[in-house]
């Protein structure tokens, strides 16, 4: 028992520490990360860019492939300086992480107006919690 109670204070104080990690869970949020740190750094989605295609180097490796531009860097960004406001520190991995969080919240909010901003997030929060309790009635 002693033993596990080490492991969770070493685990509690190196969390304390390092600060929260977030982890994307699939490549594509991670290429969208890529290109959303290339708006920020550089201004732009690419280097090289013709027409409405940006060439990326990272995609199809060795050779790079010309890829068109969508819209989710851009989107990814704007969601990055808006929660700048809020928190002047959050990482870009933060806010890139957040973004499906916050667009879903503004579709709701478009489509159900500001009551169905609060009544449809309460129904699937519900929702959740009773998918959790009917196992535990088997």
């Amino acid at each position: 028992m002693e033993a596990i109670d080490k492991v969770t204070i070493g685990l509690a104080n190196q969390t304390k520490n390092q600060g929260q990690k977030i982890y994307l869970l699939e490549s594509d949020p991670y290429d969208f990360y890529n290109l959303t740190e290339n708006i920020v750094h550089k201004g732009r989605i690419a280097d090289i860019i013709k027409g409405s295609k940006y060439f990326n180097p990272l995609m199809c490796a060795p050779f790079g492939s010309w890829q068109p531009f969508t819209l989710h860097p851009y989107w990814g960004f704007v969601i990055y300086k808006f929660l700048q406001i809020f928190n002047p520190n959050i990482s870009l991995m933060s806010a890139v992480a957040m973004t499906p969080l916050l667009t879903y919240l503004l579709i709701i909010a478009a489509f159900y107006g500001f009551a169905g901003f609060w009544i449809i997030p309460s129904r699937l929060l519900l929702s959740g919690l009773y998918s959790w309790s009917w196992p535990l009635l088997i």
